[in-house]
């Protein structure tokens, strides 16, 4: 089984979205200290100021977190065929989808859903191939050319 260039080359979807996580993590997580006084306007409580740049910070070095995970599962384990990396990716979708609903620009959000759902669409037929050789197997086999 050839694999088309489309299915060959899904994976960099996942990897953008990694990078792009990575950039709004770290972007989080410096927020604090590049701009001290960004939060000055909600509150005249220093304390209350500390707490929400503090906040950002966690949610920055989460971000970040998860950010490696997702770059690091994109070039391994969904880049090899492995199901379970397609299973988990599937959080893709259901996140922008989701988000779509609750937040206020949930229009702009709908290119990373499209994103996300042909990342996932492209390569199933080497994901889920019937057969003794499908997933990882298949996977190897259309690199190879074998």
């Amino acid at each position: 089984m050839n694999a088309r260039w489309y299915e060959r080359y899904a994976w960099l979807i996942f990897l953008v979205f990694g990078v792009l996580l990575l950039w709004y993590g770290v972007y989080l997580f410096l927020l604090p200290q590049r701009e001290p006084h960004h939060w000055d306007w909600l509150s005249r409580d220093p304390e209350v100021v500390r707490y929400i740049a503090g906040n950002f910070r966690w949610q920055g070095l989460l971000v970040i977190g998860f950010a490696l995970m997702v770059l690091t599962s994109s070039v391994t384990s969904f880049r090899k065929g492995e199901k379970w990396a397609w299973y988990t990716y599937c959080f893709f979708p259901v996140f922008w989808l989701a988000a779509m609903f609750v937040t206020w620009p949930g229009a702009l959000l709908t290119p990373f859903f499209a994103l996300s759902l042909a990342g996932l669409l492209l390569p199933y037929r080497v994901f889920f191939r019937h057969g003794p050789g499908g997933g990882a197997a298949a996977r190897r086999e259309a690199e190879h050319g074998a």
